[in-house]
């Protein structure tokens, strides 16, 4: 994962929430900021993923979270579009294209931020 500079540092610290956190209640619950009610495990992580996955993907050997997912995952966690923390939560799952978030960088990802 990338390291976090200046700049980056200064929007999380106005950031509402952690990416953490945010993944901790959108996997427990599906209502962002909730207490956690099981421990994370890869197949929550999955699960998270596949309610955000473009259905046109899901049977391909590389499903997506397209724009449309991202944007829901956003809408979902209470992040605004109109700032830059969906720049931010693209950046800290690594993806390499602006609001498509391939199920490898998914992984990899809440593995390593769980």
């Amino acid at each position: 994962m990338p390291v976090p500079n200046a700049t980056t540092n200064a929007i999380m610290k106005d950031a509402p929430v952690s990416l953490v956190s945010l993944l901790d209640c959108l996997l427990m619950s599906n209502l962002p900021l909730t207490k956690p009610s099981k421990p994370y495990t890869p197949a929550l992580a999955l699960s998270l993923f596949n309610n955000y996955a473009d259905p046109d993907t899901t049977t391909t050997n590389d499903p997506t979270i397209g724009p449309e997912g991202f944007e829901k995952l956003c809408n979902d966690a209470q992040i605004p579009l109109d700032g830059a923390l969906p720049l931010v939560l693209a950046w800290m799952l690594d993806a390499k294209e602006m609001g498509k978030i391939g199920k490898e960088e998914w992984v990899k990802a809440t593995g390593t931020l769980q």
